[in-house]
């Protein structure tokens, strides 16, 4: 299953889900979509605000570029725009697979339209 992310103005991203790494934390967060919110960012994080009142489940501190998933202490679905460290736990849902250049172009303010797709256009 995939991620289709629309940018508003610069494209799609789309992201393989990982079924296996944070498997509850995925449930909920696909029974809130589709979804659109305003990306916000925390270098090397852009995230926008979905409170899925889940704890941390098998959160990693190191993020690479393209990873997705979800900021449990800050209550936000988040996506690495670069590789690098945070100070929090975080579960990842999956990682880019076709849009990188979009991603490149991602910054504060944009708005986001996630919805699920069983493949990549």
């Amino acid at each position: 299953m995939y991620l289709e992310v629309t940018v508003s103005g610069k494209g799609k991203m789309f992201f393989k889900l990982n079924t296996v790494r944070s498997p509850r934390t995925l449930r909920k967060f696909l029974i809130h979509l589709p979804f659109s919110s305003v990306l916000y960012e925390s270098s090397p994080l852009l995230f926008c605000e979905m409170d899925l009142s889940i704890a941390p489940e098998k959160a990693v501190n190191e993020v690479r570029k393209g990873y997705f998933g979800y900021w449990p202490m800050n209550k936000a679905l988040f996506i690495a725009k670069n590789n690098g460290s945070v100070n929090f736990p975080l579960n990842v849902l999956g990682h880019i697979e076709k849009g990188v250049n979009v991603l490149n172009k991602l910054s504060k303010y944009d708005v986001v339209h996630l919805k699920t797709t069983n493949r990549i256009f």
